[in-house]
């Protein structure tokens, strides 16, 4: 998917594509609508960085769900981590 924000309200916005895919992200996590890995990836972060991000705007910390905790565990796998 493919979202376009014209250059005039991304600017008055103050977005490039990073921080305008940290803004979805962290909405979407925040709504619980995505799982912090969902999330990460969306971003393109890790998981420290992802981690700041949520703390520094008081986003609670979630429980891991066992889809989450199994979509990280291959995301490891995949990193060669595990």
């Amino acid at each position: 998917m493919n979202i376009v924000i014209p250059d005039p309200i991304a600017e008055q916005a103050g977005l490039d594509e990073k921080s305008a895919l940290k803004e979805l992200a962290l909405t979407l996590f925040a709504q619980g609508r995505l799982t912090a890995g969902q999330a990460r990836r969306m971003a393109g972060v890790h998981f420290f960085e992802f981690e700041q991000w949520r703390t520094e705007r008081g986003l609670p910390l979630r429980e891991f769900t066992v889809e989450e905790l199994e979509s990280d565990i291959k995301t490891l796998r995949s990193l060669g981590l595990l």
